[in-house]
């Protein structure tokens, strides 16, 4: 058990809820959860085992390296890796057992290799791309481009997908870029339907596509940031699942006209008191709202005050001088302090906030 005072304190409870919510939206349909980034800042494998103990279909990783530490950890579920890899990776796919999703078949003699050398015929999923363009294969010509896959004995095709470059936004033009997306992605599978095996799973739909585009679900839907409260604009019921926390570790007054921090940016407009956190950009707390953000003691907030350091902020706590140790919190399950509104300060999105928490912070599950 770790004994730093800043801490991530992860509500397990909330989390499987969150699953649950997720799979009564979507019914009888497979649920995958991205992991990615470290389950997005709120800790890779506990994270992954929490959601192999409650039946999840599949995980979710960016990249091969993450789908190896999943696997060095005793998880068994199978493991879709989301992102293009390089050749060297190959033989870990196969060491591994992972299950790459193929955006070009550069290196398919590579894998048509080892799976002659493992003895093994490797589950791939297809990459579409309908309109982020971002990687994958084109929707136009897909059965050309994929000519070399059908009948092949070294893979199997189990999955095929698409990712929406909007479904997030409420644009009228964002929707139609949406609708267009499915448009063209169901016309891939219209044409793909005479080869394509009955059971292969077809997926496209991300939190906010399984939130508010049931057309999308298909065989599988992919959450990622819904698993761990997020937008909070939905009528769900998702609980943010991380509290980002830590201690008051030293209290002192300063004089009016005083200046706290590196560069002087902050200086006290009368006396006051002032209480220093153990945290700081380091810890992966955005230097940009220095002057801007606040935290949480008990039902009251603090400003923070001057540059945050790398190891350390201070709060201006007015005529309260805070005992040393007391709770505070900083990001979290809150209408003021959660990664949406924080993120908007800055001019950022919740996705950053809590990925940036960096890994000295350790993740306490409650």
């Amino acid at each position: 058990m770790s004994l730093r005072a800043t801490r991530a304190e992860i509500n397990s409870t909330a989390f499987i809820s969150n699953l649950n919510i997720f799979r009564q939206k979507i019914g009888s349909k497979k649920l995958c959860l991205a992991v990615k980034a470290n389950a997005y800042g709120h800790g890779l494998v506990p994270i992954a085992q929490l959601a192999q103990d409650n039946n999840i279909d599949m995980l979710a990783v960016a990249g091969v390296d993450e789908g190896i530490v999943l696997r060095r950890a005793g998880i068994i579920t199978p493991i879709l890796v989301l992102s293009p890899f390089v050749r060297k990776e190959v033989s870990l796919i196969f060491q591994y057992k992972l299950t790459p999703m193929l955006t070009h078949l550069d290196y398919l003699g590579d894998i048509e290799k080892f799976s002659s050398q493992y003895n093994y015929c490797l589950p791939i999923h297809i990459k579409i791309n309908t309109g982020m363009n971002r990687v994958g294969f084109s929707a136009t010509s897909v059965r050309e481009q994929l000519k070399d896959l059908w009948d092949n004995p070294s893979v199997s095709i189990v999955g095929i997908g698409s990712h929406f470059a909007c479904a997030d936004e409420k644009t009228e033009v964002s929707i139609q870029q949406t609708k267009k997306q499915i448009k063209l992605f169901q016309t891939v599978l219209n044409e793909l339907s005479d080869i394509l095996d009955k059971d292969v799973i077809i997926h496209m739909a991300n939190t906010s596509a399984t939130i508010n585009f049931e057309e999308s679900h298909y065989d599988m839907v992919r959450v990622g940031i819904g698993a761990y409260g997020y937008p909070l604009d939905q009528d769900l019921g998702l609980k943010p699942i991380l509290n980002f926390k830590s201690k008051v570790v030293y209290s002192q007054k300063i004089a009016k006209g005083e200046i706290v921090s590196y560069g002087g940016t902050w200086v006290a407009s009368e006396d006051t008191n002032i209480a220093l956190l153990p945290v700081g950009y380091g810890d992966g707390y955005p230097r940009a709202l220095s002057n801007k953000g606040s935290v949480k003691i008990e039902d009251q907030y603090f400003p923070i005050i001057g540059a945050v350091c790398m190891d350390m902020m201070m709060i201006n706590t007015g005529d309260k001088l805070i005992s040393k140790e007391t709770d505070v919190l900083i990001m979290g399950d809150d209408q003021l302090l959660n990664a949406e509104q924080l993120a908007k300060k800055i001019n950022g999105i919740s996705y950053e906030m809590l990925t940036s928490i960096s890994e000295r912070v350790p993740r306490l599950f409650l």
